[in-house]
């Protein structure tokens, strides 16, 4: 009975000990990992590599001239030839598109397979460049073929971005203000096929500060509108991600409001996250795990 109880004190003294270790372990992890501490060669998020992601988007154009983002989380150290690799991968393109690629001073020069350069249409090129755009390290993206610098800006494209089977997609349209562009959301004539708010919502307020680059835009809350947030909770939410993806893709934008009346909610709450609160432009639009590829 003795030697039983003092076996069992003894495991019991243990844990505290276990737990202080434990403790100061995490705490070491957790500090190397966002402190760079020079003299100690590489930091933990060199050997954890999920500590030091971020996330890039892959655009392509379907057959119809839709626009599908594709996102996926990369090492933010990850260099172009592999970047590179990947695109090739998420586009799903039989022949290759880019030939080459560098960066440097955070300007990416792409060099263009001639036989993609010769056939590519405006929005295929400006699809590359968006692509190419959000790699880590880059700020600029100049195009080429055969070394020769192609004429090409990216403003001439803005994509309105609806829902479509389950997926976030892009309707390419002109529009050189947010307020041009969200005219062009609202304009079903320009997508019917795709979903977007309900035809009855309309817009009660615009109002933009350009010191702070805060949106707010107010739209009417309907029995459609609260009927489709019901029955479709999941596309409800990808119509308003579309929604702010659409307005922050201007640089002025910094943040949209959305506002329906008031209303903390949509349906049964499952998009009031997404409401009455400055949002930023969405990290993920398609995850690229929804994907078979």
């Amino acid at each position: 009975m003795n030697a039983s109880f003092r076996l069992s004190s003894q495991k019991q003294n243990v844990w505290p000990v276990v737990l202080i270790v434990g403790t100061v372990l995490i705490g070491l992890v957790v500090r190397f990992a966002i402190v760079p501490t020079s003299g100690l060669g590489a930091s933990v998020s060199s050997f954890l590599p999920w500590l030091n992601q971020t996330e890039i988007t892959t655009f392509y154009a379907d057959d119809s001239g839709v626009i599908i983002p594709v996102s996926q989380r990369v090492v933010s150290d990850s260099q172009p030839d592999a970047l590179l690799s990947l695109f090739n991968t998420t586009a799903g393109i039989n022949t290759d598109v880019i030939s080459q690629v560098s960066v440097e001073n955070g300007v990416a020069q792409v060099d263009l397979s001639p036989q993609f350069s010769q056939s590519a249409s405006e929005l295929a090129l400006w699809s590359v460049a968006q692509s190419v755009a959000t790699w880590p390290g880059v700020d600029r993206v100049q195009l080429s073929a055969n070394g020769t610098t192609i004429d090409f800006t990216a403003e001439n494209i803005t994509p309105v971005y609806y829902v479509r089977d389950e997926l976030i997609v892009g309707v390419p349209v002109t529009a050189s203000t947010p307020r041009e562009a969200l005219d062009a959301y609202l304009d079903l004539t320009t997508a019917p096929e795709l979903t977007a708010l309900p035809d009855d919502v309309q817009l009660l307020d615009y109002n933009f500060n350009p010191a702070n680059g805060l949106l707010a835009l107010d739209f009417s809350y309907t029995p459609t509108l609260r009927e489709f947030a019901i029955a479709e909770p999941d596309a409800m939410r990808s119509v308003l991600t579309g929604l702010i993806a659409t307005m922050t893709t201007f640089p002025e934008v910094s943040a949209v409001t959305l506002d329906f009346e008031g209303h903390s909610q949509l349906g049964l709450g499952q998009c009031s996250n997404l409401l009455r609160a400055p949002q930023t432009h969405p990290t993920i639009l398609n995850d690229a795990r929804l994907f078979n590829r």
